[in-house]
């Protein structure tokens, strides 16, 4: 039978398992002549006396392999956990260092490499894959803030001034978030695309996502000056200034794309 363990498959002999074809995990105990069997499926458990002799599974009686061969397969089986454990390393690393080398073109590098080291799993070296992860890091920072921007126009006790700013940047965030949203979806038409149409759809990309960036500035222009000074004022600035710093990182990643 064959047992899949993160994508390393090990042929498993017919002692291995359970009468109804389940798979029967082996673990050490501490006392060399005892050793635990688990039953992945049903979560069985027991300890075994073995003294070199056949193993017997006590819930089931079904008579399991010797204990040599049992060592054998338990150091076979570690030494799959140690291996491919050792390769998914070696992808990250080389995930993390790709997104470290792409990052480095940012305006905004530092903050480039920690949005995205997250998702490095998902990025691995796939540079559509790191502009779309980045473009979606962004819509989702862009649509947070539209959220914080409505619920602060909610707020009573608004001087009049602080109103009007917010309702006009709760306008230029919505658009901020239907650009970004229509630019995640027209990236992912790239995939397949190639040549003029490849370069048709990034530029669509590029266009809306300078357009995105556009909105934030107007929305912070908003609240300049000295009047609009206080807490709301500060709030704003942070989220929108964090909004567009990962904007314009996601759109130099997608200007890599056509370079």
């Amino acid at each position: 039978m064959p047992f899949s363990l993160r994508g390393v498959s090990l042929l498993l002999p017919n002692s291995l398992l359970g009468p109804k074809g389940e798979f029967l995990a082996f673990r050490a105990s501490t006392r060399l002549s005892d050793v635990q069997v688990e039953d992945v499926n049903h979560g069985d458990s027991a300890v075994l006396q073995t003294g070199g002799q056949d193993l017997i599974h006590p819930q089931t009686n079904h008579k399991m392999a010797s204990y040599p061969n049992t060592l054998l397969l338990l150091s076979l089986f570690f030494c799959l956990v140690y291996f491919s454990g050792e390769a998914e390393a070696n992808v990250a690393v080389a995930a993390t260092s790709f997104i470290r080398s792409k990052c480095r073109s940012t305006t905004y590098p530092s903050l480039c490499i920690q949005s995205l080291s997250l998702y490095a799993g998902t990025i691995q070296t796939n540079p559509k894959q790191l502009a779309q992860t980045a473009l979606s890091v962004s819509l989702q920072r862009a649509q947070s803030t539209n959220d914080f921007v409505k619920k602060l126009s909610k707020f009573k006790g608004l001087r009049s001034r602080e109103y009007a700013a917010l309702r006009d940047c709760l306008e230029e965030t919505s658009d901020s978030v239907d650009r970004l949203s229509k630019s995640v979806a027209e990236l992912k038409n790239i995939n397949r695309a190639r040549g003029e149409e490849l370069l048709w759809h990034i530029s669509n990309v590029e266009t809306w996502v300078s357009a995105s960036l556009t909105d934030d500035t107007t929305c912070l222009d908003g609240f300049s000056g000295n009047v609009l000074n206080g807490r709301i004022k500060n709030s704003i600035k942070v989220r929108m200034t964090n909004v567009a710093q990962v904007t314009s990182n996601a759109l130099a990643l997608i200007n890599q794309l056509s370079g």
